[in-house]
């Protein structure tokens, strides 16, 4: 029963998967901050809230490895399972999505640092020359 509500999870609206995923994502945290406070082990990636940024990183994974165990392999003999295959496409697409944005932000900062490093090393570059060439 348990597995094939999961499987449901992924396969409709990708709106109402994002909250089963942060539903789930909060279980799985409580159970890595046991494992940080009680045993002094570092959780898995999906167990830990220090992480939560891979969510969709970590949900990509998770449909694609359901997509190709269970869906992928059955589709092919019984063309039943094809809507199931059809919805995990599209939600993996969606989490590609997410996960694409939370990747491009890092590099978007970093960029914007490097501009600004830039501004600050040319304007400390022009005091100097103008200290250096205009003496008092």
């Amino acid at each position: 029963m348990r597995k094939s509500k999961c499987l449901w999870s992924l396969v409709h609206d990708q709106n109402n998967d994002l909250g089963v995923a942060l539903l789930v994502a909060a279980e799985f945290w409580e159970q890595g901050d046991l494992e940080i406070s009680v045993l002094q082990q570092q959780p898995i990636p999906m167990m830990d809230r220090r992480k939560v940024a891979e969510i969709p990183k970590l949900q990509v994974g998770f449909i694609d490895f359901m997509k190709m165990c269970r869906c992928g392999e059955f589709s092919h003999f019984h063309k039943e399972i094809q809507p199931m295959l059809d919805g995990l496409l599209k939600n993996i697409n969606e989490w590609k999505t997410h996960a694409d944005e939370y990747d491009a932000k890092p590099k978007a900062l970093e960029e914007e640092k490097k501009k600004e490093e830039e501004k600050m090393a040319a304007k400390k570059g022009l005091k100097q020359y103008l200290a250096f060439s205009c003496p008092a």
